[in-house]
């Protein structure tokens, strides 16, 4: 530079930018994009009434858990199949649903049937 203290430093033609031209109007669906989300209205009722209780499972859920846990899990398995009269081994996914299900349905205050 040429030591002039920086504020009496002129910039150089080179240096200077023209504005920036102006944005093209923003579409429709950036708009909406952009919009906060609006729910919409819940019905009356829970959620889980618009469904069939005994209906075939098609979704997935992964369970995280620890040794500790997992370890808890396997022994059930294990104690089920032995006690299982058809000698069939029971699988953890059928442990946790014979566990979790009824209990989120407790939780909820749901009344199990039959």
């Amino acid at each position: 530079m040429n030591g002039a203290p920086l504020a009496t430093m002129q910039p150089s033609s080179s240096s200077v930018h023209e504005a920036p031209a102006p944005a093209a109007p923003e579409s429709r669906q950036v708009r909406e994009e952009r919009a906060p989300r609006r729910q919409a209205p819940r019905k009356a009722g829970k959620p889980w009434d618009e469904f069939k209780r005994n209906a075939p499972p098609k979704n997935v859920f992964n369970l995280r858990l620890n040794d500790y846990h997992l370890a808890i899990l396997r022994e059930l398995a294990v104690q089920a199949s032995e006690q299982a009269d058809d000698g069939r081994p029971r699988s953890m996914q059928s442990i946790v649903n014979d566990i979790l299900l009824p209990a989120l349905e407790a939780r909820v205050g749901v009344r199990r049937s039959g």
